[in-house]
């Protein structure tokens, strides 16, 4: 505040009403979240539990890489939790988030982030992402079958990123089956066809070169992309392991 005039030839507080003032201030710099969008959920297992094996797929839909760190998963009730991590989605990539991160009882999921104090009803829920500023990035409210493809055992999934997601038309229940039994794409494009023949490195020929870059990714001295991961998964059951190093080797020995 500039205090009144005072009949002297200065200010109080030196700022006169003619001497120019400067206001210095730190913007943080921020990553926009726009972009994400709520893409397949597991609300209802069947093989394994619900404590253990429900899960939900975020997409980047964008051109640009978004960490995860800070945004808020609510319910409309009392459930909710803070992403405490630091989650890097690369662009028209996938991460998962789920319930638990063990593959012993989530069912074989790949799950990037392991959540706590947020459950998936059975029946209708809703799931809203937040960011920091308190802005809604997504939501979806689904509902009991009425609208939405809610059925035990398979995961819902978004029919095309680009639709109105909260809208139940916009689903359709998944049709791949998972390594337990139960069916969805975590991780993957929804109901894609997996070209699951071993060629990990992408270069349209399964080969030792693949067999090389799987064991690489097994040992953890390469990293995958979902569609390395695609090619590399012989069995399809959301898992690279030795057991699709055997299949790939196999296939190469056939002659395919």
């Amino acid at each position: 505040k500039i205090d009144n005039y005072t009949g002297y030839n200065y200010y109080q507080n030196n700022i006169s009403d003619h001497r120019p003032v400067l206001w210095e201030f730190t913007i943080n710099e921020q990553t926009s979240s726009v972009g994400l969008v709520i893409n397949e959920i597991m609300n209802n297992p069947s093989i394994v539990s619900d404590s253990n094996g429900e899960w939900f797929e975020i997409l980047n839909n964008t051109n640009l890489e978004i960490d995860l760190y800070g945004l808020l998963i609510i319910d409309d009730g009392s459930d909710q939790h803070m992403i405490d991590e630091h989650i890097l989605i690369e662009q028209n990539n996938y991460v998962v988030l789920g319930s638990s991160q063990d593959i012993n009882l989530n069912g074989g999921i790949i799950v990037n982030y392991e959540y706590s104090n947020f459950n998936l009803s059975n029946l209708f829920d809703e799931i809203i992402i937040i960011d920091q500023n308190q802005n809604i990035i997504d939501e979806v409210y689904y509902d009991y079958g009425d609208n939405f493809p809610n059925t035990e055992g398979y995961s819902m999934a978004l029919i095309d990123p680009n639709l109105d997601n909260n809208l139940g038309s916009s689903w359709i229940q998944s049709e791949l089956i998972m390594q337990s039994g139960d069916y969805g794409t975590p991780g993957f494009e929804n109901n894609s066809s997996c070209q699951s023949n071993g060629d990990s490195n992408l270069d349209n020929i399964t080969n030792i070169v693949d067999i090389v870059f799987t064991v690489g990714y097994i040992l953890g001295e390469q990293e995958f992309n979902n569609d390395n991961l695609c090619g590399a998964d012989m069995d399809e059951n959301g898992i690279v392991n030795v057991v699709d190093i055997v299949s790939a080797i196999g296939y190469i020995l056939e002659g395919n």
